[in-house]
């Protein structure tokens, strides 16, 4: 009796990784994007603490990321920015890699219509239409469609 495995067999269990294989990766690239974010997620409200905080101290929020007690990675998937005017203090993650949305925070203590709002959304980015996609479906994990917003697909980040 021969022990060893047939070309089908092989060819059978080659296929069966292969349809295994296809399933996961799709998911496997989603939940690393959805790291991605969370992790500027983070890196956004601690960086919304340290603008309340200084504006609370000077009266006025600051677009200078030197100026908050607080480090901001320089380096990785997102670049952030604050403004002082005419947002109030409204803070940004851009993203540096394709598939990643835009998030965009204002301050509770803002004089924008804004105030409080935490969002996560792909209209404001240059990447092509697949990426703004996977955009889009990391940031309905994050929240509801914030319906007041009309020109563009802005989620909540709650």
């Amino acid at each position: 009796m021969n022990k060893a495995f047939t070309l089908i067999e092989l060819l059978v269990v080659v296929l069966i990784i292969g349809i295994l294989s296809a399933i996961a990766l799709p998911q496997y690239t989603k939940a690393v994007g959805k790291a991605r974010v969370t992790d500027a997620v983070i890196t956004m409200k601690s960086l919304m603490d340290a603008e309340e905080i200084y504006h609370m101290a000077n009266g006025d929020f600051t677009s200078d990321l030197s100026e908050l007690d607080i480090t901001i990675p320089t380096s990785g998937n997102y670049t952030y920015k604050c403004h002082e005017t005419p947002f109030s203090g409204a803070c940004g993650a851009v993203p540096q890699k394709e598939g990643l949305p835009v998030l965009e925070f204002y301050p509770t203590n803002s004089s924008s219509i804004y105030a409080g709002k935490r969002w996560c959304q792909a209209y404001d980015v240059t990447m092509s239409a697949a990426g703004k996609a996977k955009a889009v479906e990391i940031c309905k994990t994050f929240g509801p469609q914030d319906t007041s917003i009309t020109h563009a697909e802005y989620h909540l980040v709650q």
